[in-house]
């Protein structure tokens, strides 16, 4: 996943100055970062019902209060209208 077609690989600096260019399109007014990422990809592996074992592994983190960090209450997100949790369809 994100790789030119040369298959050299995007780094994480690459990344985040994508999606702070896509935001900025978006919203000017909206903060965004590279955690952005793992913070969608850990809310969501929890919501469906991953264990914390496989949250660590997932995001290479090496405690439960790590994870905790990442995961975000998908409350939130569905009270506001407009928002979503999904970052692609």
């Amino acid at each position: 996943m994100f790789s030119y077609h040369d298959n050299k690989y995007l780094t994480s600096t690459h990344i985040s100055k994508l999606l702070k260019q896509a935001m900025s399109v978006t919203d000017p007014e909206l903060t965004v970062s590279g955690h952005s990422l793992r913070i969608g990809a850990a809310t969501d592996l929890a919501s469906k019902g991953a264990s914390f074992e496989t949250l660590k592994v997932a995001g290479r983190w090496q405690s439960d209060k790590s994870v905790s960090r990442y995961v975000r209450r998908l409350g939130l997100a569905s009270a506001k209208e407009g928002l979503s949790t999904t970052l692609f369809k």
